[in-house]
Order: C-alpha cells, then sequence, then structure tokens
C-alpha cells in the first residue's frame, strides 16, 4: 500500500511539471506573437519606423539592444525590411549621390500638414506625406519647412536626418542633433515633394507631432 502511494505522488508530481511546462511555454508563445505585433524581432525590438501607440511606447527614449547591421552615419547599405524595402516603395524610386540607402522607408500620412508621432529605428526612414499620399507641390522661390520636436531620450543626443524626396528622387539631408528646430529648404525646382526624416542614432528616436508647410 505504501508503495502505491508513492507511486501515485510521483505521478502526481511528474504531472504538475509537465502542466507548468505547457503554462510556460504557452506565455512564451503569447510574448513573442505581442512582440511580432510591432514588427520587432528577438534581437531587434523594432525594425521599422511605426506610429506611437501603447504597443511601442515603452521604447520611446529608451536606450535598447539593436542589432541593425546599418547606421545612417558609416555609409553602408543595410538589408531591406521585412514589410516595405526601398525597393517596393511607391514614392522613392531612385537615391541621388551621397545619400545612404535606408533599411527600409515607411509612409505617414499628415492630417492638415501635421506629422504624426512616430518612432525610427536606427538606419530606417520616414516619409510625410500628404492625405492620399500625395507630396506638397512646391513653386520656384518657394520654401519648404518641417517643424519637428523629438521626445527626450536617456542616451542623450540623437542625431536626426531630415531631408526631401522630388520626382521620385531621394536627396542628402542635413543632420540635427538639437532636440527641436526647423528643416527649411528653398526650392529652386517646381514639383511635389515629401519630407522624410532618418535615425542616425544607435537606438531608436522618437518624434512629437510636427508640422509641414510652404
Amino acid at each position: 500500500m505504501a508503495k502505491k502511494k508513492k507511486r501515485m505522488a510521483a505521478v502526481i508530481v511528474i504531472s504538475l511539471f509537465a502542466v507548468m511546462s505547457l503554462c510556460g511555454m504557452a506565455v512564451a508563445g503569447q510574448q513573442a506573437m505581442d512582440r511580432s505585433d510591432f514588427h520587432g524581432s528577438e534581437d531587434n525590438v523594432l525594425d521599422q519606423a511605426a506610429i506611437i501607440d501603447e504597443e511601442n511606447s515603452m521604447l520611446v527614449g529608451k536606450e535598447v539592444e539593436d542589432t541593425t547591421p546599418l547606421t545612417a552615419t558609416k555609409g553602408m547599405k543595410g538589408t531591406p525590411g521585412i514589410v516595405e524595402d526601398t525597393k517596393s516603395n511607391e514614392i522613392v524610386k531612385s537615391f541621388a549621390d551621397e545619400v545612404v540607402e535606408p533599411i527600409n522607408i515607411i509612409n505617414f500620412e499628415t492630417t492638415d500638414s501635421v506629422t504624426p508621432e512616430v518612432i525610427v529605428p536606427n538606419g530606417s526612414a520616414a516619409i510625410f506625406s500628404q492625405a492620399g499620399g500625395t507630396g506638397w507641390v512646391c513653386n520656384d522661390g518657394d520654401e519648404l519647412i518641417y517643424q519637428f520636436e523629438k521626445f527626450p531620450s536617456e542616451v542623450g543626443a540623437q542625431t536626426l536626418v531630415i531631408g526631401y524626396i522630388l520626382d521620385g528622387v531621394m536627396y542628402p539631408g542635413e543632420k540635427y542633433l538639437v532636440e527641436d528646430g526647423e528643416y527649411r529648404h528653398k526650392i529652386d525646382k517646381s514639383g511635389e515633394y515629401f519630407v522624410y526624416v532618418i535615425n542616425a542614432s544607435s537606438d531608436p528616436l522618437s518624434l512629437k507631432s510636427g508640422n509641414i508647410c510652404n
């Protein structure tokens, strides 16, 4: 009888371990699914620009491990992104000399020329367009202006590259270390213009709502 009770106790203990293991696997699986919701991976939590929301807001202003092979200041080309790479983007068709091709390019539409709050990982680009994906029609002599403000970061000053796209060509941008400021481009050729930003810092760079005018 005593041996039988011991065998039953052993079976119960093993069963409990099995249930705990299955629960642990389920939790890990759910966490992996949660991470994938905001286009993440195990090595690089954020791999493309995204609207700031409750799923990625914990990364705003934080220093995180980033294994992206490109930093926009190194002059290297990166691996195309998993969602929309530079070869499939409808706005950017080519790159002018001295432009480092970003890892991926994501377009964000503005509302009444007000840009959304976005978070951009190292080497990725975000394009701002008007509603419907159109750009701003500018004439010779106009000035394209983007007023921006970064979220403070625990890593200190972060490098933001801001530039323009004209007729499908991405042109060299300017680097900004300041937390807020203005990007100004004097128009010398009439056409449809878009504003782009590239994160040239190692950690995700987050931008508050801004304004684009011409």
